[in-house]
């Protein structure tokens, strides 16, 4: 581990790695991403895209969301952990609608999006991104 990390940074990790001190602040710095497009036509909330963040505080999610009809709604929703934590969005445009929102978060979390769709047409999400003022790095699992 001495050659993976900086000695300050070191300082703040514990024995797997994770640094535990070193704090985000949600910002407009993308330090995470999952662009590619992901579809659904079910009707129950399914996880599509993680991010593992070594670091905790707060940080600002942002995804695209639309539908491809507006006789039905795509539904999404931020988990950390696999447990909901964030305000559920919906919307019936067939354009992309930008959602951002600043959650709290610990050293090791998996920031997911899980997603439905209202009615069977299909739900579209995209450009999930983790946002902070500092420079920082994570792991995307999906």
């Amino acid at each position: 581990m001495q050659g993976l990390l900086s000695n300050e940074l070191l300082s703040k990790s514990n024995l797997f790695g994770i640094i535990t001190s070193l704090s985000l602040t949600a910002g407009d710095n993308i330090f995470a991403q999952s662009n590619t497009l992901v579809t659904t036509v079910t009707y129950t909330y399914t996880k599509f895209k993680e991010i593992k963040v070594n670091y905790g505080s707060s940080v600002r999610v942002k995804f695209d969301l639309s539908t491809a009809d507006i006789s039905s709604n795509a539904i999404a929703k931020i988990y950390v952990n696999d447990t909901a934590v964030g305000i559920e969005r919906s919307t019936n445009s067939t354009s992309y609608i930008t959602y951002s929102e600043d959650i709290e978060i610990k050293g090791g979390d998996y920031i997911q999006i899980y997603m439905k769709t209202s009615n069977g047409y299909p739900a579209q999400l995209k450009n999930f991104g983790l946002y902070c003022k500092e420079l920082a790095q994570a792991q995307v699992i999906q």
